[in-house]
């Protein structure tokens, strides 16, 4: 769907999805439980294409304080991070590009 969106559209939208990835590697670091420092400085974003993030923690164990083991109980730090920016971001593309969806969703008609 994005595809047929004028490349100043994308553009925008790109800009909107780096600063939304940018908002959750702020929000993960203030909320990932912190002992020597190494997972919190292991989060990382990285654009893969437009409008096409990979946030990650590259940590090793990065995945057993986010889900927890048997042993320990999770202590996420991603997935709510990830559920507050997506929000936001939904907002703002509402706000800014309501009428192009809405516009091209009639179009498709």
């Amino acid at each position: 769907m994005y595809r047929n969106f004028p490349l100043s559209a994308r553009t925008a939208i790109d800009d909107g999805f780096e600063k939304g990835a940018a908002g959750i590697r702020i929000s993960a670091h203030q909320r990932v439980p912190v002992r020597t420092g190494r997972l919190k400085s292991s989060i990382r974003v990285r654009r893969i294409s437009m409008m096409r993030y990979r946030i990650e923690a590259t940590a090793p164990y990065a995945g057993f304080v986010e889900y927890g083991t048997r042993f320990m109980n999770a202590k996420p730090y991603l997935r709510p991070a990830y559920r507050a920016e997506v929000r936001k971001l939904s907002r703002w593309l509402k706000k800014n590009f309501g009428d192009l969806l809405r516009r091209m969703k009639q179009g498709a008609k």
